[in-house]
């Protein structure tokens, strides 16, 4: 005889009928039927036992904090400070300035260097210290200088070119002597009155 598929015999199950209430049977609410409390608000969300563990076990990394504009700004600084210690100091030279002059202005200057030579101390004056102080006078006297009636000077040579030389020079005799009367007022009356006197005397 060919035996069936399945389980073969009698199979009971004894069932505790007290852990369920008695006769009635068991009622196991559904999930839609339990009532959830409405989360409070400012309360902090408590996740899920499995998902704090595992937020937990994770290392949080820490942004890198970028540094401070105020840093920077000082670490440029600094190091403009640095290059510019360390660059050479650069000595600023004199300006030169070379005067074209003719044979008979350089006999001028060596006549004047050679009066200054014998008739003050200093026996070895040069033509550059000759040249400042008579640049000094004209400049400090700048005020009195009018040029308003010297002309064109022409050509090289020319008899104007000469003129204009002579203008000039009278420009700054009439400044400096103005210029002296200015700073010396005594002196230049005493000077004005010997000279007076002295014309007196003179035979007409």
């Amino acid at each position: 005889m060919t035996k069936k598929p399945g389980l073969q015999g009698s199979l009971e199950l004894q069932v505790d009928q007290d852990a369920f209430g008695g006769d009635e049977p068991a009622h196991l609410p559904d999930y839609l039927d339990r009532t959830l409390a409405a989360p409070v608000a400012g309360a902090p969300r408590v996740p899920p036992p499995g998902v704090a563990k595992s937020v937990a076990k994770e290392p949080q990394k820490q942004p890198e904090r970028a540094a401070p504009l105020e840093d920077k700004v000082v670490d440029i600084e600094r190091m403009r400070k640095v290059k510019t210690e360390r660059r050479a100091p650069k000595v600023r030279r004199s300006e030169r300035r070379e005067l074209s002059i003719d044979a008979e202005t350089s006999r001028m200057i060596d006549r004047v260097l050679a009066d200054l030579q014998e008739k003050t101390p200093q026996k070895d004056v040069t033509a550059s210290e000759f040249a400042r102080a008579i640049l000094q006078l004209a400049d400090e006297s700048r005020h009195h200088q009018d040029f308003s009636h010297v002309n064109r000077r022409g050509q090289w040579g020319s008899p104007t070119a000469r003129a204009f030389v002579l203008d000039v020079k009278k420009v700054f005799l009439r400044a400096i002597g103005r210029y002296f009367i200015e700073q010396h007022p005594q002196e230049a009356l005493d000077f004005y009155n010997e000279k007076n006197a002295e014309s007196d005397e003179s035979p007409s």
